[in-house]
C-alpha cells in the first residue's frame, strides 16, 4: 500500500488545496477570531443536480426495500398481494412522496439555521449547525486518536447538531398530518402530534448515541452512519425513516484529508 508521502508526490494538487484552505482558516482565526459557522452548509446545496439525483436514488432504494419486505411477508403468510408488482400505487407514488420529504427536510433545516444566525449568537448557532463528520475527525486529531474520549465528546456535539434537522422533520411531518387528518377528530390529531414529539426526542437521543458509538469505531464515516442508524432505531419505522437524513454526508464528494505533524501536535488538513 502506498504511503501518504507517495500519494502526495504522485498527485500533490489535493494536498496543496487542503493546505491552502487550512492555512486560510487559521489566518482568519488569528485575525478575526474563531469562525463558529465554519461548518455552515450552502442554502441550496441539496437542490443541485447531483444532490437531487442522489436523493431520488436513495429514496427509491429504501422504498423498493419496503415493497420487497411487504411482498415477502405476504408470501410467507400465504396471502395474494399486488405489492410484488411494481405499480404506481405501490412504488411510484410512495417514492415521489419520499423524494418530496427528502428535499423538504434540509430546506426547512436551512431556514431554521438562517433564523438562528439572525437571532442567536454565532457561538450558539455554531453548535447547532456542526458537521459531525468533520467534528469527529477534528476531535480525533486533537485528542491523538483517543477513541473513548472522542466518543464521549461527540455525545453532546451530535445531540446539539441533531436538534435543527429533527425539528425540520417535525415541522414537515406536522404539515403532512394537517393534510391527512384535516377532517379527523381533534383527539386523533393531537395523539399523532404527541407521537411526533416523542419521535423528535428519539431522533436527538438516537443520533447522539449512534454518533458516539460510530465515532468509537471509525471517526467520520462511522459517526454519520451511526447517527443515521441511531435515529432510525430510536424513532421507529415510519415514512420519514425511509429517508436517510445523513446519507449525503456519506456520499458527498470530498477532497482527500491529511493529518500532518506540527511539533508535538497533529493537524487535520481539509
Amino acid at each position: 500500500m502506498a504511503s501518504t508521502l507517495d500519494v502526495v508526490a504522485a498527485d500533490p494538487a489535493p494536498f496543496l488545496r487542503c493546505a491552502y484552505r487550512s492555512a486560510k482558516r487559521e489566518l482568519s482565526r488569528r485575525f478575526y477570531g474563531k469562525d463558529y459557522l465554519v461548518d455552515r452548509r450552502a442554502f441550496l446545496a441539496h437542490l443541485s443536480a447531483d444532490a437531487l439525483v442522489h436523493t431520488a436514488l436513495v429514496a427509491g432504494l429504501m422504498e423498493a426495500h419496503l415493497v420487497l419486505v411487504r411482498a415477502m411477508t405476504d408470501k410467507a403468510a400465504g396471502r395474494s398481494s399486488a405489492v410484488g408488482a411494481c405499480t404506481c400505487d405501490t412504488f411510484v407514488q410512495p417514492w415521489l412522496a419520499n423524494v418530496g420529504r427528502a428535499v423538504s427536510y434540509p430546506t426547512i433545516t436551512r431556514l431554521l439555521e438562517d433564523w438562528c444566525i439572525e437571532h442567536l449568537t454565532a457561538r450558539t448557532t455554531g453548535k447547532l449547525i456542526k458537521d459531525i463528520f468533520l467534528s469527529s475527525l477534528r476531535k480525533s486529531v486533537r485528542h491523538q486518536g483517543e477513541r473513548a474520549a472522542v466518543a464521549r465528546l461527540m455525545l453532546p456535539t451530535a445531540a446539539r447538531a441533531a436538534l435543527l434537522p429533527a425539528l425540520a422533520v417535525f415541522v414537515v411531518e406536522q404539515g403532512v398530518l394537517q393534510w391527512q387528518l384535516a377532517t379527523a377528530p381533534a383527539a386523533t390529531y393531537w395523539s399523532a402530534t404527541w407521537l411526533q414529539l416523542l419521535r423528535f426526542a428519539g431522533a436527538v437521543v438516537g443520533s447522539a448515541v449512534g454518533a458516539a458509538i460510530g465515532t468509537y469505531f471509525e471517526p467520520g464515516t462511522g459517526t454519520v452512519l451511526g447517527a443515521g442508524l441511531g435515529q432510525m432505531l430510536f424513532t421507529g419505522v415510519t415514512a420519514s425513516d425511509r429517508v436517510f437524513l445523513g446519507s449525503a454526508s456519506l456520499f458527498a464528494s470530498r477532497d482527500r484529508m491529511y493529518i500532518v505533524s506540527v511539533g508535538a501536535d497533529n493537524v487535520l488538513l481539509y
